[in-house]
């Protein structure tokens, strides 16, 4: 166990230097996607990030999608995409079998 905790100090000391470069790409990525108006993206990973407002728009123009379709067509982590779907399950999204649709609201209206 003591080896390992050296190492992992040892490893941490080392990281220490390329926080700032990381900071410095984080500031750069929001820099770039505030002056494009890009999409935003994940200051650690450079992954672009996705709103559940994407999600819904996607399936306003193709229900009955399946998660990885979504995934695909956005291009982004099918992880990210099932995210969305299940935390907006009971409201704004609704699963039927293996695919997924934007829930009619109360105005006859989806969304």
């Amino acid at each position: 166990m003591r080896e390992i905790d050296d190492r992992l100090a040892d490893v941490e000391r080392e990281l220490g230097g390329y926080r700032e470069l990381v900071d410095e790409r984080a500031r750069l990525l929001a820099a770039r996607a505030s002056l494009t108006g890009g999409p935003r993206v994940n200051a650690a990973t450079g992954a672009r990030r996705l709103s559940q407002d994407e999600v819904a728009e996607y399936l306003r123009l193709h229900p009955g999608s399946r998660a990885g379709e979504i995934a695909r067509a956005l291009g982004v982590p099918l992880a990210n995409v099932s995210q969305h779907l299940y935390r907006g399950k009971h409201g704004r999204f609704e699963a039927r079998g293996d695919v997924w649709h934007l829930r009619e609201s109360s105005d006859g209206e989806r969304g």
